[in-house]
């Protein structure tokens, strides 16, 4: 997946100190303060809440009563959060809606990733370099952001984009799960990405591939 990503921005996390104590809050959610939102259910249900969205722990986040940030439980049984003008699908996690033509739409993830894969970069927890290297999978028991490393990591903001289809299937934004996608029309995908340049990092030619 990191062939597709496009790195924005970088951190050093010294030793002894935490993630979280590094990556400003700015970055680690979608937006700068919790904002009005609405969960919709797969069983037709909907609740409103303060959301805002986690991006290094993958999880969508409320405020309580008491003002205590909590992840929303049982994640698979979302449908569809909107948030202002915005749509978080979940698919196995959750993914952000940036274009939709009505048949099929563009969606990113953001994440981070170790930088220099050659160090041991292990927690103050059971984990190895392979485990932790896409740390934007990390579920909720993980709270790595909380834990101080062992020595000096540099982590990656970066940004994927993912194809969904009318159903909210998801899937990397690559020639061949596009096709995976609409199996009928492969030959309609092929001959569009011969005749044209589609570089599956950049957004404006995944847009006019769907269009």
């Amino acid at each position: 997946a990191s062939a597709f990503a496009q790195n924005t921005q970088s951190f050093t996390v010294k030793t002894g100190t935490s993630i979280s104590e590094t990556v400003p809050d700015s970055v680690l959610y979608q937006y700068p303060q919790f904002t009005a939102g609405r969960v919709h259910f797969r069983n037709g249900s909907t609740t409103s809440a303060q959301l805002n969205y986690n991006r290094f722990l993958d999880e969508m986040q409320f405020l309580d009563n008491n003002g205590d940030t909590l992840a929303i439980a049982e994640a698979e049984t979302i449908k569809l959060i909107l948030v202002g003008i915005d749509s978080f699908y979940y698919d196995k996690g959750y993914f952000f809606v940036v274009s939709n033509n009505g048949s099929i739409k563009l969606a990113t993830k953001q994440g981070f990733k170790i930088l220099d894969k050659q160090k041991t970069a292990a927690y103050d927890m059971s984990s190895s370099v392979s485990s932790i290297r896409n740390v934007n999978s990390y579920t909720t028991e993980g709270k790595i952001y909380n834990l101080a490393v062992r020595e000096d990591v540099v982590l990656t903001r970066e940004t994927y984009y993912y194809f969904g289809n009318i159903y909210n299937r998801f899937v990397p934004a690559t020639k061949k799960d596009l096709m995976s996608l609409y199996p009928k029309h492969r030959n309609e995908i092929s001959k569009y990405i011969k005749e044209n340049e589609v570089r599956f990092q950049e957004r404006k030619d995944l847009e006019k591939l769907l269009d």
